[in-house]
Order: structure tokens, then sequence, then C-alpha cells
């Protein structure tokens, strides 16, 4: 209300900030991840996870949510994304960390 002075668009904007919120818990592991595979030299994988937030995922369920749900599918869909991003980023993370534990094992 400080912005706008109008209810509907005040509505609007407190789902999709709740919404945003949400995906707060799971947008660290995805960034983290990103920066991990290109720090590393992996920029394949880097690429794929960064272009899995911005495009892969989101465009699709920006199109499907709001088909079905409407604008509160055009309000979650950018969580939605995020969740789906931080779930396929995972297994990446946890078989880099594993190749990382097999390489120190190697070298003791």
């Amino acid at each position: 209300s400080l912005f706008r002075d109008d209810a509907e668009v005040i509505a609007i904007g407190t789902v999709a900030l709740s919404a945003q919120m949400i995906s707060l818990f799971f947008q660290p592991l995805s960034v983290c991840a990103n920066m991990m595979f290109q720090s590393v030299g992996k920029n394949g994988v880097a690429t794929f996870l960064a272009m899995l937030r911005s495009g892969l995922f989101f465009i699709p369920t920006l199109l499907v949510l709001s088909a079905t749900l409407g604008l509160t599918g055009i309000e979650i869909a950018q969580t939605v994304a995020d969740i789906l991003t931080f779930i396929v980023s995972v297994p990446f993370v946890i078989s880099f960390l594993k190749t990382l534990k097999r390489l120190e094992n190697k070298e003791e």
C-alpha cells in the first residue's frame, strides 16, 4: 500500500510475494550449485542448471499454470519453477560431492 493504493493490486502482490517467500528456501542450493559448477569448469552443467529456472521450467510452468489456475498460476509460476529447479539440482550436487569424496580418498 506504500507504493500503490489499490486493494486489488495489493491482494495480487500479497499472493505473489508470499509465493516468492516460499521459493527463498529453494533458491540458494540452485544458485550455489550453478556457481559451483561454473567455478570447477563444468560449464555445460552450469548452463543447464541456469536455463532450468529462467526458461526450461519457468516458461512451461507459466503457460500451464496460467491456463489452469489463471492469475494465481501466474503468481506462483516462478516459485514452482524454483522448486523444480531445486529438485533437479540436488542429484547433480550429490553426484559432484561423491566424486570429490572419491578423489579425496584416492589421494590419501
